[in-house]
């Protein structure tokens, strides 16, 4: 069986839906290149050029899932220093990063900052992050293939300003790669999106399969369904109605639908199954080992979300500090919303466990925090502004 493959999710430019796409608001992106190898610049549209950064360096296009039998790296150590100590040396991270954007560059590697908030967030404590009871879904992969979503086109992104508002997250394996139900439920729908509508228009997602969880959510409207939604498959091996197991066969992986580049488009929808239902995954899958997930609020002085920041997590390394990735906070566009149990407008999984910085800017006010991110724990953290 083929190795995994870690591929950026590249969507077909349709001129047929111009006018439909036009008339929801969204913005399109011009004619995507045709590349099925995309660069590391591809694989993280939305940090900054990283070349000749002495003080940064760049990550692997996907963290490696360490195996069972490695030790976590940086677990017991202690923070490095307090913000005081490295004020300097972000700060000089910070204004390398920026002097090396050259001019003509792809507008969206620039820093965002909104120029006002937007809608009134919520703002109630979340659950302990130490009970992990948020983490229902398993790996949708057997072990061996990459299990890791794209970071540069994360839930709510736009992937630089490149693709549509992202309802989900995209894991790259060759076609035909196995997938896996991620938990235990009913099968709503198995085959193609069409002509049942499960996207923004038929023959968005292909070969599709939905799932009712068993277990429902407990919100302040009571318990929800939740559903999940595996989309681009290139076959479908359950038929509707049908129970399936955590680990059951559900089809392989492919690009149909809107996909021209291998890789799985999965989604979590809370109380319908509906495109305007859905929330982060990355706050519902179980991260890998020696990893946890983050999860961030991002207010104004009012209670306000800044939609479309981009905060940046810097990793106390041994040497010093680390530009490690970017965490993006969802625009006000499609229904992009907080999960009911988090309250979050941003988040990130699969990152490797230890000390970071959460650092960005808005409208020229700095915010920053430090936090420490625990083998499959959450971590969640708000930052406020003054404005």
């Amino acid at each position: 069986m083929a190795g995994p493959a870690n591929i950026d999710p590249i969507y077909r430019y349709d001129p047929e839906a111009l006018t439909q796409l036009e008339a929801e608001g969204v913005l399109l992106p011009e004619p995507y290149r045709d590349e099925l190898n995309p660069t590391i610049r591809d694989e993280f549209v939305s940090r900054p050029p990283m070349t000749g950064l002495s003080l940064l360096y760049p990550t692997a296009l996907s963290t490696p899932v360490p195996s069972e039998d490695a030790a976590p790296r940086f677990v017991s150590r202690p923070p490095m220093g307090r913000l005081n100590l490295l004020r300097e040396e972000i700060d000089k991270a910070r204004t390398s990063l920026s002097t090396q954007v050259e001019v003509g560059a792809d507008p969206g590697l620039g820093p965002r900052s909104p120029s006002g908030p937007g809608s009134l967030w919520p703002t109630f404590d979340p659950p302990s992050p130490i009970s992990g009871a948020h983490f229902w879904l398993e790996p949708p992969f057997p072990g061996g293939f990459n299990q890791l979503y794209s970071p540069g086109y994360q839930f709510g992104s736009t992937g630089g300003g490149r693709y549509r508002i992202h309802h989900g997250v995209d894991i790259g394996n060759p076609v035909g790669t196995p997938v896996l139900a991620t938990a235990s439920g009913e099968v709503i729908h198995a085959g193609p999106d069409n002509p049942e509508l499960l996207g923004p228009y038929n023959d968005f997602y292909g070969n599709t399969v939905v799932i009712r969880l068993d277990r429902k959510l407990n919100t302040s409207r009571g318990e929800q369904d939740v559903f999940v939604l595996f989309g681009h498959l290139v076959s479908v091996e359950v038929q509707e109605g049908q129970w399936v197991g955590t680990g059951d066969y559900l089809g392989g992986v492919g690009m149909t639908g809107i996909a021209i580049g291998p890789h799985l488009h999965m989604e979590v929808r809370i109380g319908q199954n509906s495109y305007l239902h859905t929330v982060n995954p990355a706050l519902w899958m179980r991260p890998a080992a020696f990893t946890g997930t983050v999860a961030v609020r991002l207010l104004s002085a009012t209670g306000r979300t800044w939609p479309g920041v981009q905060l940046s997590l810097y990793r106390y390394e041994e040497s010093g500090v680390s530009w490690y990735r970017v965490v993006e906070t969802y625009p006000e566009q499609e229904s992009i919303g907080p999960d009911p149990s988090w309250g979050e407008n941003g988040a990130l999984s699969h990152i490797p466990v230890g000390t970071y910085l959460l650092t960005g800017s808005v409208n020229g006010e700095e915010v920053r925090q430090e936090i420490t991110v625990r083998d499959g724990e959450m971590t969640f953290v708000e930052l406020r502004t003054q404005q």
